[in-house]
């Protein structure tokens, strides 16, 4: 019974890990879209390899049209989208189809590749730099793991 318990608890464990790694995957990867869209708005870029085009042009339709049905002053059910829309799943950012479809991971780190070499922006230093090299030279690396323990290093 006491093996039972102990497998239990490292399952347990185990999926609990995972949740929490996988909501700190999303959570990294909604500031990094939030950063994105700063610094892409500053460039004067409106479109990118995660938002705009089709799914924006779609989102933005929807949203016209709750606004006039509910001026009309008809119910709200026009918030109910259909199933092949885009959502906000980043604050004022309609994701495309193929980033929503890739696991948290890969899509974090694409995120993070975009940043670096489009801006020479590291998420976690929370720092943009001059040029490649320096991003190259000041930072760490691409990861949060690899940042573990800079802070301290530098006390």
């Amino acid at each position: 019974m006491t093996q039972r318990k102990a497998e239990f608890s490292e399952t347990f464990k185990s999926r609990m890990s995972g949740k929490f790694n996988e909501r700190k995957l999303l959570s990294d990867f909604r500031k990094a879209m939030t950063v994105s869209k700063q610094l892409d708005e500053t460039s004067g870029v409106t479109e990118n390899e995660f938002y705009g085009g089709v799914e924006q042009e779609i989102f933005e339709a929807h949203r016209r049209l709750r606004l006039e049905r509910q001026k009309l002053g008809e119910p709200d059910d026009a918030n109910v989208l259909p199933a092949d829309s885009p959502t906000e799943e980043v604050p004022g950012v309609v994701l495309k189809a193929v980033i929503i479809a890739m696991p948290p991971a890969d899509r974090l780190l694409r995120a993070l590749d975009y940043l670096r070499t489009n801006y020479c922006y590291c998420l976690y230093c929370c720092a943009k730099y001059d040029s490649e090299e320096q991003l190259e030279a000041l930072c760490p690396g691409v990861t949060e793991d690899e940042h573990e323990g800079t802070a301290e290093d530098l006390e």
